[in-house]
């Protein structure tokens, strides 16, 4: 948009099968098809940015986990 204001991608997290799972500035987690850039479904549920994703099972997103920071 060439304002300088645009979200910004604060964490990943690639599984075995490809899986992408990001973090962003505006609170939204958001798991992709790693192979073919599809996104996959969006989780709005942080009013803070998601600063780190993390899974505790490598192989799908079920164990998939997002921190953020309270202003």
């Amino acid at each position: 948009n060439g304002t300088g204001n645009g979200t910004r991608v604060w964490s990943l997290c690639v599984l075995r099968d490809h899986t992408v799972v990001s973090g962003d500035s505006l609170g939204h987690m958001q798991v992709w098809d790693g192979m073919s850039g599809t996104l996959i479904a969006t989780f709005n549920k942080h009013e803070a940015p998601v600063l780190a994703v993390t899974t505790t099972d490598w192989a799908s997103v079920r164990g998939a986990v997002a921190v953020g920071r309270q202003s």
